[in-house]
């Protein structure tokens, strides 16, 4: 049943009516319906659902944090189930599905998650554009576990791991947030984080401070990213984003970037720098010996699925739901193209509308062939990354 058609009561479990609640008619705002003070006062009416999921905070994934401001120390949760966990794609502020909200301080958050466990959450870092989320969602229809897919506290605490805060404020929100996003309803349904693709700047700090929690780095090839970066106008326009957003700190990795004349509204160079931005974080990490970490690409989930899924689960430490029929879940979530419903796909049909899109890229295509070749050198991924999770 999709969420549309749940009127009473809402999947959020907050104990509103679903039309009072997250199904508002402002689906892309967060309902703010009380204020939290540090002290644990509550300003406004909370739901008796609401009520409970703060009360268990520390144990249950109930109460979300959506968004982090740890510069201004405020904190904006939401109220959740693991329904809702299930259908949400992404759990930023402006898309995640639950919107019955709560606005309240780091320092509130900070004090909260001290009984918090530490958990190993398993994390999918990602190139964008490389079926990441039929990953995520195939983990959660076949396999025991929470997701939770593309949070915006991991870039929200990125952000902050890159400032100029102490050390020690540093771990500790590093902490705080991986244990938060950690809780499970189930012991045995450990959290599979799938993060942001801009959170990858993470992946060396959680390779390196929490070295027990295993990691999978999905992408694609460079002509493959490509392609998904000039399937539409709005993708043209995020990847010209993406690439501002990482110009001043890309230098540290990608050493012949200064040397290269780099056009700021050129689709082509911005792709270019921001795959090979995501593939030198990824090569830096696996060159350490005791790394937890492996590379999937992206054409071997789609040539052959259920391997695939089953070597990531393992990698992971997930065990199989009961009743489940992998293969009939799989075929489902595979005849789903990206994250439009209505559009269905083969593998070779995927082939043959990478092609003929390309067909109209060849120059655009050759130049940040070009431009990547001189950023990675000889570490240029011809054939596939090492650490790969096959092998």
């Amino acid at each position: 049943m999709s969420f549309e058609s749940i009127n009473n009561p809402c999947p959020c479990e907050s104990g509103l009516e679903y039309p009072y609640c997250c199904g508002a008619p402002d689906r892309n705002a967060i309902n703010t319906i009380a204020l939290l003070e540090d002290d644990g006062t509550i300003n406004g009416n909370l739901p008796a659902g609401v009520s409970a999921g703060l009360s268990t905070f520390n144990r249950s994934p109930d109460i979300y944090p959506v968004k982090l401001n740890l510069f201004q120390k405020q904190v904006q949760l939401v109220k959740m189930s693991p329904y809702w966990y299930s259908e949400s794609v992404f759990l930023d502020a402006g898309r995640i599905l639950g919107t019955c909200g709560i606005d309240t301080s780091a320092r509130w958050l900070l004090e909260q998650s001290k009984p918090i466990p530490q958990t190993v959450s398993p994390i999918i870092f990602h190139t964008a554009f490389c079926g990441s989320t039929l990953l995520s969602k195939a983990l959660d229809a076949i396999y025991d576990c929470l997701p939770i897919r593309e949070p915006e506290a991991l870039s929200n605490l990125l952000v902050y791991m890159r400032s100029g805060a102490t050390e020690s404020d540093k771990t500790q929100w590093f902490d705080v947030v991986l244990n938060v996003l950690g809780r499970r309803y189930e012991a045995n349904q450990p959290a599979v984080i799938k993060t942001n693709d801009y959170a990858d700047g993470l992946i060396g700090e959680i390779a390196s401070r929490r070295p027990d929690i295993p990691i999978v780095f999905m992408y694609t090839s460079l002509t493959e990213f490509f392609a998904g970066c000039v399937k539409a106008k709005n993708r043209k326009q995020w990847v010209l984003d993406r690439y501002k957003a990482i110009a001043q700190i890309a230098p540290q990795y990608l050493k012949n970037l200064p040397s290269l004349t780099i056009a700021e509204d050129s689709v082509s160079h911005a792709a270019a720098v921001y795959w090979s931005y995501n593939i030198r974080m990824y090569l830096d990490v696996i060159a350490n010996p005791s790394a937890n970490l492996r590379s999937l690409n992206f054409t071997d989930m789609l040539n052959d699925p259920l391997p695939v899924i089953d070597k990531t689960a393992s990698w992971f430490g997930l065990s199989q739901r009961q009743g489940v029929n992998p293969a009939d879940e799989l075929n489902w979530i595979m005849g789903v193209y990206s994250k439009d419903a209505s559009y269905e796909y083969s593998p070779q049909k995927r082939r043959d509308d990478m092609k003929k899109l390309l067909g109209n890229y060849v120059n655009e295509l050759n130049e940040a062939d070009q431009i990547a070749r001189q950023l990675l050198t000889e570490d240029y991924p011809e054939d596939r990354l090492p650490g790969s999770l096959l092998v």
